[in-house]
């Protein structure tokens, strides 16, 4: 969760208002995120402003694979995964 905190404040705050409101979010969560991403705020502050919504894979092997299984029972036909997708980043 410390790990994603900061690439979700980064999606929400680029992302348009229409993506929140098409799925029911709240804009409000939203703005929240928005300006603490745009203060500068840390991780923990970041995590504080952070919905449950925001992070839909989150955890160890496991949990995200059964996380998956959830998504798909529901009928979630497609995933898509970005960073972080590890603790360890491979040196460039």
């Amino acid at each position: 969760m410390k790990a994603a905190c900061p690439v979700i404040a980064f999606i929400v705050a680029g992302s348009p208002d229409a993506v929140f409101e098409k799925h029911g979010m709240s804009l409000d969560d939203v703005g929240k995120v928005r300006a603490g991403f745009k203060k500068g705020f840390g991780d923990a502050v970041l995590r504080s402003l952070m919905i449950w919504w925001m992070i839909s894979i989150c955890g160890n092997p496991d949990e995200c694979i059964s996380r998956i299984d959830e998504l798909i029972k529901a009928g979630v036909t497609q995933i898509v995964t970005g960073s972080p997708l590890g603790p360890k980043k491979p040196d460039s």
